[in-house]
């Protein structure tokens, strides 16, 4: 029977502003677009000048309206069309402004996808953290996180399109920027299963094997929404009764499997 890992990942903490990135991680993302396009051989038209003058952090006072509204439509653009198919253009004249204009928040389309990777990513942090370290036992607490992962994807209907394509083409990752919340969220889940086995109300199985069931089931259902429309008989999987019923069903195919029924919780964990 294979055994659990030793040991428990890291989880790197991460300090999460979710209305703007820090002047830090701006200028850490000029540093890795840069990278990035000389790894890719991409120069801009214009030469070095233009390339200078795009990569700049502007000094004229920002607009955080404008460039919310620039992360919501990259956001859909790139889990339409993914990071080779996304155009600036495309975003530049969904959100009103010149393509130039773009360059006053993000230096680059690869600090563009990465800042739209990095406020997914702090988003799922958030949650987990909330579900998993907040009060309740862990049967409570287990019912929690289904709900918030189901909830959060079902509202924010890019996420998980983007995040196939994340997992799909792990090349196009930043890694110095995503790795730190990706790692948290694993850490978080990792840990909090681990708890539960410990306390008696989980089944001793692979935690990392719970994390990927996990992942699979509510990712990949709205990451489909075709397919997954087809196979329950909805039109629509984001309607307000097909996400409950979604979270309901979630709940019981999980729980089914990981909570412990009381008769296997008088056998002690090991016998279980």
């Amino acid at each position: 029977m294979a055994r659990e890992p030793s040991g428990r990942p890291r989880a790197h903490r991460t300090s999460v502003d979710r209305n703007r990135l820090g002047d830090s991680r701006d200028e850490r993302l000029v540093v890795l677009s840069r990278q990035a396009r000389a790894r890719d051989g991409v120069s801009r038209p214009g030469g070095p000048a233009a390339g200078a003058e795009e990569d700049r952090v502007s000094d004229e006072p920002r607009s955080l309206d404008t460039r919310n509204k620039i992360l919501e439509v990259a956001e859909g653009e790139f889990a339409r069309a993914g990071y080779d198919g996304a155009h600036l253009q495309r975003i530049a004249e969904q959100v009103g402004v010149q393509k130039t204009a773009l360059y006053y928040y993000f230096p680059s389309k690869a600090a563009l996808y990465t800042a739209v990777l990095l406020r997914m990513l702090e988003a799922f942090e958030a949650a987990v953290r909330t579900a998993t370290e907040g009060p309740g036992s862990p049967n409570e607490r287990l019912e929690r996180l289904l709900a918030v992962l189901n909830d959060l994807l079902a509202e924010r209907r890019n996420y998980s399109q983007i995040l196939i394509r994340v997992f799909v083409d792990r090349a196009q990752l930043l890694d110095e920027l995503l790795n730190p919340p990706i790692q948290s969220v694993i850490g978080r889940i990792l840990r909090f299963y681990q708890e539960g086995v410990e306390a008696g109300a989980f089944r001793r199985m692979s935690s990392r094997h719970f994390f990927q069931s996990l992942l699979g089931a509510t990712v990949f259902h709205y990451a489909a929404r075709n397919f997954s429309a087809g196979v329950l008989g909805v039109d629509d999987i984001f309607t307000h009764s097909s996400v409950n019923w979604r979270r309901e069903e979630l709940a019981k195919m999980l729980k089914q499997g990981v909570l412990l029924s009381p008769e296997e919780r008088g056998q002690g964990p090991e016998k279980a």
